[in-house]
């Protein structure tokens, strides 16, 4: 320790207001005591470790979170005290002071606007020594701020610059930086000082090394940020960033109006399905893309000075791993350029929508046209809905069956154009005979009954039932 108590008053061993002499004769008379426990300190000292304090009887502390010191922690500890004394709004700075009610010996405290905080230099990677005591810090209403060592944590320091290893300590989770004191170095972790900085788009290094100095009490007192020409640096990247993203926004939102307008009136091309659809956006290769969805597939692809038309081909991709090790395969595309429009001036809206529209009218128009054929179509064979149909699957037609029936020549009824022309005229002649149900041979077919009957219904008709030679009539 770097404190003890000498009658009614605390002295330190570093500040060199007492003589090494003095301090080890008060030692040797047993006048020199632990601020804590009340035992007898013994004074050591070297050449090279700096001075310090310890119990005289060598046994631990009363204080339940002592530990044996280094000379890394008791540099670190004055340093600290030191740095905390230049801190504006800082008040009533104490060199291992004393918390009753936690009954804790922070390395330093000092109150902040008001409010109590501590200052922990941990550098042994003791995580249950860390959540104890931060748990007990929290319930007095204290705010504790803990810096790491540097030594035995896996943070790996070189000319290349600062990395840390895969493997963290619970501690590493909660604090934000390390002090390597032999140095005077503070390496900053990246992503905590991007939260503490409050940075939007600038991502910081992994690691930032900063001095002592440079690091001041946050305006809201939460933690300690840096300060200093590369903060200042990173936050006007950032500023940069964000106007930038700013006015991008603004043309990705004007772009968005345009093309989905130009979808709107190319949409307007065809009566009944919206055929014209806009894909995904990818910055690095165009700004934006357009589908046209019918079996004429073509994909446009829009730069900022050309309007590429391509066809696409699906082929097989590996997109990743199976739960056994083996490959996932999924489909990507392959895209074939077939036509292109350039436009110097800028995009031009009229030119594109011409250009879009000479392309896929034909298209448009064929399936229009295939629309409206089916439409018609299907006036005609909405009358036999609801009628009662019955289909003969039979492998010889000149069987005499006890019923009338009318043989049907190919049975091809995916298509409402075969139903139309094939189909319907058999069930007009049975309704000229005045028949109240209407049975239709169908010969050598026999292993695609229910097929038939399936494809039937799907397209309407709801009474279809598939009989035999011993059928009755029902």
């Amino acid at each position: 320790m770097l404190t003890a108590k000498l009658k009614d008053n605390i002295i330190n061993c570093y500040d060199g207001a007492h003589s090494r002499e003095t301090l080890k004769t008060w030692a040797g008379k047993g006048i020199l005591l632990c601020p804590v426990c009340g035992k007898p300190y013994e004074y050591c000292h070297g050449r090279i470790v700096p001075p310090y304090f310890r119990h005289k009887d060598k046994e631990e502390c009363l204080y339940e979170y002592y530990e044996p010191e280094t000379e890394e922690h008791i540099k670190g500890k004055i340093a600290l005290y030191k740095w905390a004394k230049k801190q504006e709004g800082v008040t009533d700075v104490v060199l291992e002071g004393w918390i009753p009610e936690t009954k804790q010996r922070p390395d330093v405290m000092f109150k902040y606007n008001g409010k109590q905080y501590v200052l922990e230099y941990q550098c042994s990677p003791l995580s249950t020594h860390y959540l104890e005591r931060h748990e007990l810090y929290r319930a007095a209403g204290v705010k504790d701020i803990w810096i790491l060592g540097s030594q035995k944590y896996n943070l790996e320091v070189s000319e290349t610059g600062i990395t840390h290893s895969k493997h963290y300590k619970t501690i590493e989770k909660y604090a934000r930086f390390y002090w390597d004191t032999n140095k005077n170095e503070v390496y900053y972790d990246g992503q905590k000082l991007r939260n503490a900085l409050n940075l939007q788009l600038y991502c910081p290094p992994e690691y930032t090394s900063y001095k002592l100095s440079d690091l001041v009490i946050s305006d809201s007192g939460n933690t300690i940020i840096p300060r200093c020409a590369k903060v200042d640096d990173m936050m006007e990247r950032d500023s940069r960033f964000i106007h930038e993203k700013e006015k991008k926004d603004e043309v990705v939102k004007h772009t968005k109006e345009m093309f989905n307008s130009l979808v709107a009136r190319l949409n307007g091309l065809c009566e009944e399905q919206d055929w014209f659809a806009l894909g995904r956006r990818d910055s690095n290769k165009y700004i934006a893309s357009l589908y046209f969805q019918l079996p004429q597939f073509f994909t446009f692809f829009f730069h900022h000075n050309s309007c590429d038309c391509c066809t696409s081909r699906e082929y097989p991709k590996v997109i990743g791993r199976g739960k056994r090790g083996g490959p996932r395969w999924g489909h990507g595309y392959k895209y074939t350029l077939v036509h292109q429009l350039e436009y110097e001036d800028g995009f031009d809206f009229n030119k594109v929508f011409s250009f879009i529209k000479n392309i896929t009218i034909e298209a448009i128009t064929d399936k229009t046209n295939e629309l409206n054929n089916t439409r018609n179509l299907k006036r005609r064979i909405v009358t036999y809905y609801n009628k009662p149909i019955r289909l003969l699957f039979a492998k010889d037609k000149k069987v005499n069956y006890p019923f009338r029936f009318k043989f049907v020549r190919g049975v091809y009824v995916d298509s409402y154009e075969y139903i139309s022309n094939n189909f319907i005229p058999c069930l007009n002649q049975l309704d000229k005979l005045g028949v109240d149900k209407y049975v239709l041979m169908i010969a050598d077919s026999i292993y695609y009954d229910h097929a038939v009957v399936g494809q039937l219904r799907e397209r309407g008709f709801d009474d279809v039932k598939i009989i035999d030679e011993t059928w009755g009539g029902e």
